[in-house]
């Protein structure tokens, strides 16, 4: 039985919530003051005799109704409720209702410690019976420990979770944009631009690899427009990993996904990476030609030339790949789609396909959308990750000279008008290597004054600050790098020292971990793992 006033469940015959002391019978008074006061039925007098005084005994009443259990246990205060104004763990500020969903409902909050804006994600409240509700959690808790790992421009941050109230709270990035889904319906229900939605699937495809290189592997599994953000830029960002788990081979599960954009297996209960690019590529489908794969019948995806003639036929074989009902006809890998889809998007940028260019979303004038920036390939990882350990607060020696990654293009662009930044950077490793890093820190400032994601700059800067001393920026600058390049092992390697300097060993090893993932070579030289190499490293 769910208390009305604080959500608690109780026992099934309780009289009084035993968190708050709310009444949960009708007509009876509070516990002990806690809680609002339930509705008295009122006492009615029947037929008193109009010339004859008040009489001693105590007046007739109708007798109390009785509760149905099943309407009682409908009283709670829904997901989704709060209002504006709330204070939820006495930081977090509630500034209006985003949503909510089968799992909980998204509130837009203000951090009021740092005065930063967040989102803060709430389970759902009500469940039939207490296993459903440890269920619920355990999701919820999986959700956050989950999230709290990875690291991927295109997936927000964990960054706070916590239970209050007998309801638990999952605090993250607060994702500014609007929704692939809302967009199709902006547009009329009709297929979007396709440069538009072909630079998003190069984006999803990226998160994929991501999850799917992960030790083990991560299946999304529910992928679908509703779930796909649209940020500035056509910036993406996936969300809701409220069904993501572990991928585990030969082990049968329930079928959890949307109807229609998962793939005939993941029906039977069973997931792999390509179900994943199943699930991507009838989105693609859906956000292209505007056909929603829930209705009707599923598994059935025509080809896209037969609701748009502007459809090239090389996205259309690349898109119809992955909808294949068998797995093994699919993409190999999310990589693999990726590559395809830019060839797609390098030809739909130079107007190879029928009636040239399209109009991006929104706009009013016909232009073409900018090329795809290359993005070094996330490499597999070989070591599972290892458990999280709390040492001592470190004592760390000196940072080692610094390791560039290499082979590894420069992200962004070069400016011809206002200088040259790989030359800045360049000059820039002398001076680090003679130990002159104010001049270093010059240099590296010239070249992100050129381009400010100019990741291979952002990286050395960030290491030149911590020698320097400025430690704050230092972590500050290779939080930015890492973000935009996952895959720098240099990058991680970094911000672990810079961490482990400010003495939180916590982020330290985090941060080495993804390192010694990445780049195994960083920590070859030594016999024992790369953990234990670690914690001896910042403890000696």
């Amino acid at each position: 039985m769910f208390c009305p006033d604080c959500g608690y469940q109780n026992r099934p015959n309780a009289r009084f919530c035993t968190s708050c002391g709310f009444s949960l019978v009708k007509g009876t008074p509070p516990a002990s003051g806690g809680g609002s006061p339930s509705p008295v039925v009122p006492k009615i007098v029947l037929n008193p005799p109009p010339a004859v005084p008040p009489v001693q005994e105590k007046p007739r009443v109708n007798p109390p109704v009785a509760v149905n259990p099943v309407q009682e246990s409908q009283v709670f205060i829904p997901t989704g409720s709060l209002v504006v104004g709330t204070v939820l763990d006495n930081r977090y500020e509630i500034i209006s209702h985003i949503a909510t969903g089968g799992m909980g409902a998204i509130y837009k909050a203000r951090f009021t410690r740092l005065n930063t804006i967040v989102a803060v994600k709430e389970m759902l409240d009500f469940f039939q019976t207490g296993e459903e509700r440890d269920y619920a959690i355990k999701r919820f808790q999986e959700e956050a420990l989950l999230l709290s790992q990875l690291r991927h421009p295109n997936i927000p941050r964990v960054t706070d979770n916590f239970i209050e109230r007998n309801r638990y709270y999952l605090i993250m990035d607060f994702v500014e944009g609007k929704s692939a889904e809302k967009m199709q319906k902006d547009a009329g229900c009709k297929g979007l631009p396709l440069e538009n939605v072909v630079n998003w699937a190069i984006q999803i495809s990226d998160v994929l690899y991501y999850l799917h290189t992960q030790n083990p592997p991560i299946i999304y599994r529910d992928m679908k427009p509703s779930n796909i953000m649209i940020c500035e830029r056509d910036h993406v960002m996936v969300v809701d990993f409220g069904i993501a788990r572990h991928f585990s081979p030969r082990r049968p599960g329930t079928m959890i996904g949307t109807h229609g954009y998962a793939p005939p297996e993941q029906y039977k209960g069973n997931t792999e990476p390509k179900s994943d690019l199943y699930a991507l590529c009838a989105t693609l489908h859906h956000l292209i030609t505007g056909n929603d794969p829930t209705q009707g019948v599923p598994f059935n995806f025509k080809p896209m030339r037969s609701y748009r003639q502007d459809v090239p036929a090389k996205l259309d074989e690349v898109i119809l790949r992955s909808l294949h009902n068998l797995p093994e006809k699919r993409h190999n890998t999310a990589l693999e789609l990726k590559r395809d889809l830019e060839e797609v998007y390098e030809e739909l940028a130079r107007g190879g396909k029928p009636g040239g260019t399209t109009q991006p979303y929104g706009s009013s004038s016909p232009q073409t959308p900018p090329p795809v920036s290359p993005r070094t390939p996330i490499q597999p990882v070989s070591t599972p990750p290892a458990r999280s350990v709390n040492p001592p607060p470190p004592v760390v020696p000196p940072p080692s000279p610094p390791v560039y990654d290499r082979g590894t293009p420069p992200r962004g662009r070069k400016s011809s008008s206002s200088g040259d930044p790989q030359k800045n950077i360049e000059s820039a490793k002398g001076y680090i290597e003679k130990s002159n890093f104010k001049k270093a820190k010059n240099e590296l400032e010239k070249a992100l004054a050129v381009n400010p994601e100019q990741t291979e700059a952002l990286t050395l800067l960030g290491y030149v600050l911590m020698r320097l001393g400025k430690l704050q920026d230092s972590v500050k600058h290779l939080n930015k790098a890492v973000s935009l390049q996952p895959s720098s092992a240099t990058g991680h390697l970094y911000l672990g020292k810079a961490y482990a300097r400010m003495g939180n060993a916590t982020e330290a090893q985090k941060e080495y971990r993804i390192a010694g993932r990445l780049d195994p070579n960083l920590f070859k030289d030594k016999k024992e793992g790369f953990l234990e190499k670690l914690i001896r490293s910042i403890l000696d």
